[in-house]
């Protein structure tokens, strides 16, 4: 019917392209961070841990996404750096938009 139908078809799109444009952005720039940035495009967070999403990366692959910072629009996964795992919290900020 020319629609996209399914639980996150269309939220936090946007976040992701500007993720990615970032990581552009980086490589064109020639930019060399301090430590490895890791782009982790993932589905399933809507389902929880999900069979596709960062739980998934967290279980079979740690060491691949080992960091001790991560920029996330979700939330509620677990951090393990070394033998210490940390359960991540959400700051938010709500204000009026009128239109």
């Amino acid at each position: 019917d020319g629609y996209i139908w399914g639980r996150g078809a269309l939220d936090m799109k946007n976040m992701v392209a500007a993720e990615l444009m970032v990581m552009l952005l980086l490589k064109r720039t020639g930019a060399r961070p301090d430590r490895d940035v890791i782009f982790a495009a993932t589905a399933d967070e809507e389902a929880g841990k999900g069979e596709h999403g960062p739980g998934w990366l967290l279980d079979h692959h740690p060491e691949q996404i080992e960091a001790p910072v991560i920029l996330t629009e979700g939330g509620g996964h677990d951090v393990v750096v070394g033998a210490r795992r940390f359960t991540t919290c959400q700051v938010g900020q709500k204000g009026i938009c009128r239109m």
